[in-house]
């Protein structure tokens, strides 16, 4: 018999979150399908699956685009998992995560902030 309706339970595997996100996700109003039947919430089947393609089609829109490291300065942008022993090689590693751009010179703008950052630590 194929259910029409699943659970919090299930939409928290479907989705490989916990339970306790999906709560979250249903006050956040973040889940515009969530009904409540007999006190328990509950999803339908086909708007899940519409919503989570929905959910794929925006991000992949969301994240094409070019990094800009002015934004991503400006933005408070977070990396993580950056190696190097010192400064110069951490930032020799960040330059190199930055999409290739012709008129970019890595080296001379690697040296820009080197020299400014002599000048003026931060």
């Amino acid at each position: 018999m194929d259910k029409t309706f699943i659970t919090v339970k299930d939409l928290a595997d479907k989705l490989s979150v916990s339970d306790k996100t999906i709560y979250r996700m249903i006050n956040d109003h973040r889940i515009p399908f969530a009904i409540k039947i007999g006190g328990q919430w509950r999803f339908n089947i086909n708007e899940v699956e519409r919503w989570i393609e929905t959910q794929e089609q925006e991000l992949i829109i969301k994240t094409n685009y070019h990094l800009k490291i002015i934004d991503a300065i400006l933005n408070g942008t977070i990396l993580y998992r950056l190696h190097g022993e010192n400064c110069d090689e951490v930032l020799t590693e960040l330059l190199n995560m930055l999409p290739s751009i012709e008129e970019l010179d890595i080296l001379q703008l690697k040296s820009s902030i080197l020299y400014r950052e002599s000048i003026v630590s931060s």
